[in-house]
C-alpha cells in the first residue's frame, strides 16, 4: 500500500498520510509543538517519516523521526550547544543513506551588536547529529535575507549546498564528496541584486549530473522601477549560465517563491506569479521545452497570501499543494 505523506498547516501543525487504498488521510502520530516554527523540509529515512524544525523563543532546531507509534528527537553532538539556538529555516536530505541536516545560524553579538550568519550543515551518526566536514560552518556572514535563500540537494552520492552570500547578494554553490567541500562552478554568480537584497529562495536539482538551480532576485527593470524577477541556470563547463531565452529570465510579470524539480530530464518551476498591484497572485507551473520556459496546463488557482507551494510527481504527472487561504492548504493533482 502506498501513502502520500503531507505537511498540513491547521490550528497546530500536523502530519497526515494519505492511503491509496482506503482514500483517507489520517494523522501521523501526535501533532508537533504549538511553538514548532520554519517546517520548510521533510523525507523519508529508513523507510520512516523525518521532519525538521525550530521551536521555542530560542529557534531551537530539532530533527525528529516517526517510529510508527510517535515522533521521537534526535539528539547532537554536546559541542554543538552553540548552534542548536537562533536558527531558521532547515533543510533536510538523504544521500547515499545517509540523513543531513543544513540550516542557517544567527550569533547575536550582544543586545544591539551586529549580527552574523553561517551555514551549517550537520550529518547523522548513530543517533545524534555531528559536523559535517573539518569546520563548524560552510560559510560565515552569508545570508542577509531572513528566510529561504538555502537550498540542498544530491546527485550520484555528493551532496549540494546553495546559498546566497551578504556582500554581494549573489549565488555559490558546494559540494561534499564524502571527504571535503568543494566549490562548483564560478563564485558569486547570478543576476545582481538590488543594494540591501540578495537572491532568494533558492532551489536546486539535476538533469543527469548537470546541476540546474533557480532563484529570485529583487533588480533594477528600469532607471525609475524595482521588480521581483525570477531565473533559471544551469552549470556549463565551469560556469553557470541561463536556461532559456533572456539570460534564463522566467517570462511572468513578478515570481516569486520559485521551486525548481526535475522530472524525466525535463525542467518544471512552480511559483507565484503578481498579477499586478492590488490585483494579488496566481499559482503557476511551467516547463522547459529546450528553448524556453512555457506554461503546463491551465492552472488557475488564486494565491490571495502570495505564499509559496510545493510541486512533486506521482506517474510523471505533477502534483502541487498549494495554500490558498491563511489557514487553508489546497492539493491538486494535474493530469496531463
Amino acid at each position: 500500500m502506498k501513502k502520500v505523506i503531507a505537511i498540513i498547516i491547521l490550528s497546530l501543525l500536523s502530519i497526515l498520510s494519505y492511503s491509496q487504498t482506503t482514500t483517507e488521510w489520517s494523522q501521523v502520530g501526535e501533532s508537533l509543538p504549538y511553538n514548532a516554527d520554519n517546517i520548510s523540509t521533510m523525507t523519508i529515512y529508513n523507510e520512516s517519516p523525518c521532519v525538521a524544525y525550530t521551536t521555542g523563543d530560542n529557534s531551537s532546531l530539532v530533527v525528529s523521526i516517526y517510529d510508527g507509534k510517535s515522533w521521537n528527537k534526535y539528539g547532537f553532538d554536546p559541542k554543538l550547544s552553540s548552534l542548536l539556538k537562533n536558527d531558521d529555516w532547515p533543510s533536510l536530505i538523504v544521500s547515499n543513506g545517509n540523513l543531513y541536516v543544513a540550516f542557517r545560524h544567527t550569533d547575536w553579538n550582544g543586545m544591539g551588536g551586529k549580527q552574523t550568519y553561517g551555514i551549517c550543515v550537520l550529518q547523522l551518526v548513530g543517533n545524534q547529529f555531528e559536523i559535517l566536514g573539518d569546520t563548524k560552518y560552510l560559510t560565515k556572514n552569508s545570508i542577509e535575507s531572513l528566510s529561504k535563500s538555502l537550498a540542498v540537494s544530491t546527485n550520484n552520492n555528493q551532496l549540494f549546498v546553495a546559498y546566497a552570500t551578504q556582500n554581494t547578494g549573489k549565488i555559490t554553490v558546494k559540494k561534499w564528496d564524502g571527504k571535503v567541500w568543494s566549490t562548483v562552478g564560478n563564485v558569486g554568480f547570478g543576476e545582481t541584486p538590488m543594494q540591501g537584497t540578495t537572491c532568494d529562495t533558492l532551489s536546486l536539482d539535476f538533469v543527469g549530473s548537470t546541476p540546474y538551480i533557480s532563484y529570485n532576485v529583487y533588480i533594477n527593470v528600469s532607471s525609475t522601477q524595482c521588480r521581483n524577477k525570477g531565473f533559471v541556470e544551469k552549470l556549463d563547463g565551469n560556469r553557470w549560465v541561463g536556461v532559456g531565452s533572456s539570460n534564463g529570465m522566467i517570462p511572468l510579470n513578478e515570481p516569486s517563491d520559485i521551486q525548481l524539480v526535475v522530472n524525466n530530464s525535463t525542467p518544471y518551476i512552480l511559483c507565484t506569479n503578481s498579477l499586478g498591484y492590488g490585483n494579488g497572485w496566481q499559482y503557476c507551473v511551467m516547463k522547459f521545452n529546450g528553448t524556453d520556459w512555457k506554461s503546463v496546463g491551465n492552472l488557475t488557482i488564486p494565491s490571495p497570501v502570495g505564499n509559496r507551494g510545493y510541486l512533486t510527481f506521482y506517474k510523471n504527472s505533477p502534483v502541487a499543494a498549494f495554500q490558498t487561504t491563511y489557514d487553508t492548504t489546497y492539493i491538486t493533482y494535474l493530469n496531463l
